[in-house]
């Protein structure tokens, strides 16, 4: 019997599927901000307790990955797996190694069981964020940097400094800001750090500073200072693209030459690591007391997602708190549905339940005029209307990116590469 040939198709050039194209053009990370807001404060507790169980579920899942690839990692005497360079040392598993993982494993079925009930409740128990929520806050955020930054410039620029400090952010006119009903109930906002005094330190004081520092919390240092050095010195031009590339560190004499250099009226100013700590602070303190209220509102209204109107309305109610307001009638004609027509068709309805015979609706809806009266709230200007605004229609250039995103997406789809298939000769 003779074999069947098989013919070599030629393969096709594989199509990879697009990648994700990036629709938000914040500056702060989106994804760092989720971390820090979405999962530690808003969902901390339900966060912190399902790692517990996971931890304590994470020995037993490792022991049934032994069991089905037949091998585990060796262990020294005191019970920890020996390594060998960058490896785990891996050794088959015994007959009586492998009943003792499966008795250990059953034993334990029962409270994995209840582990994993307690960790389907939690999730389900803890609060959902629609997309544009982490990019309207992150577009908040660096408001508060940047006008913080401008500020303390133009205060570090009238003192004839070029070093930022935290004595210039609150320098008058800070609480003239728009961002300045966020911040100024902080702690580290109402009780600010006092300036470092230079002094010659000792070798045991250098350690104990360098511990100090690895312990700080620094979690949007890079991006506060990468939005102070766009604010000292604007991005240059490089063959009509924008750049933070200097003249002085472009690569080569053609490049220099085809560069825009941009000097913005506070250049060579730089922020202090203090400076830059203190604002870090700041952001982390107004995430933290945004938590409770965006969960009190969300208790409040009974649901448990959070979307960009919810973020911008709590945060609204915070700028607008102490703010002078005046309320005024707004007088309006509005047509509605005639009462006495509605009360009728409702009657006629049940008359014709009651002799089993069909009902037909009027095709009209009689309709007649009234008099409504609005109250209407009017709050003193204090430029945060034209902040939400502006993240608004950021909001809005967002989604019609992802949306032209998701098209491009479908556009292109994935094509698998040709399969050699036999035929028959």
């Amino acid at each position: 019997m003779e074999t069947p040939k098989t013919e070599q198709v030629e393969k096709q050039p594989e199509v990879k599927a697009p990648k994700d194209v990036v629709v938000d053009d914040t500056k702060i990370s989106t994804a760092r901000v989720r971390s820090l807001f979405e999962k530690e404060y808003v969902n901390g507790a339900a966060t912190n307790k399902i790692k517990e169980l996971k931890s304590e579920l994470a020995p037993y899942v490792k022991e049934e990955k032994f069991l089905k690839d037949g091998k585990e990692e060796q262990l020294d005497p005191s019970g920890k797996p020996i390594v060998d360079g960058k490896n785990f040392v891996i050794i088959p598993l015994t007959e009586q190694r492998r009943k003792e993982l499966e008795e250990h494993i059953a034993k334990f079925k029962t409270r994995r069981d209840a582990i994993e009930k307690e960790m389907s409740a939690l999730s389900a128990s803890r609060i959902r964020f629609s997309d544009g929520v982490s990019v309207a806050l992150c577009h908040l955020l660096e408001d508060v940097v940047t006008q913080l930054v401008e500020h303390s410039m133009n205060a570090c620029k009238k003192g004839d400094k070029k070093i930022v400090s935290v004595e210039h952010m609150h320098a008058d006119g800070a609480n003239k800001l728009a961002v300045f009903p966020l911040i100024k109930s902080l702690p580290s906002w109402v009780n600010p750090p006092a300036a470092p005094v230079k002094q010659p330190k000792t070798e045991g004081e250098k350690k104990e500073k360098a511990a100090k520092k690895a312990e700080s919390t620094n979690s949007f240092g890079y991006y506060i200072a990468h939005i102070a050095r766009e604010i000292a010195q604007p991005p240059v031009i490089v063959d009509g693209k924008y750049s933070f590339t200097t003249v002085k560190n472009a690569k080569s004499e053609d490049v220099r030459r085809r560069v825009t250099k941009t000097d913005g009226p506070f250049h060579g100013m730089r922020i202090s690591s203090q400076a830059k700590q203190y604002i870090d602070q700041l952001l982390l303190e107004f995430l933290q007391r945004l938590s409770p209220l965006i969960q009190l509102h969300l208790q409040s209204v009974k649901v448990k997602t959070v979307s960009e109107q919810t973020l911008i309305q709590v945060i609204k109610s915070i700028c607008l708190d102490g703010v002078k307001s005046a309320e005024s009638l707004v007088y309006k004609t509005v047509k509605v549905a005639d009462p006495e027509f509605l009360k009728a068709e409702k009657t006629r309805k049940a008359l014709a339940k009651t002799e089993g015979k069909p009902f037909e609706a009027a095709k009209e809806v009689k309709e007649i005029e009234v008099l409504q009266v609005e109250k209407v709230l009017k709050f003193e200007d204090t430029g945060f209307d034209a902040l939400l605004n502006n993240i608004n229609e950021k909001l809005k250039a967002f989604h019609e990116k992802k949306v032209e995103a998701e098209k491009q997406k479908a556009e292109k789809p994935v094509t698998q590469p040709a399969v050699t298939e036999p035929v028959k000769a």
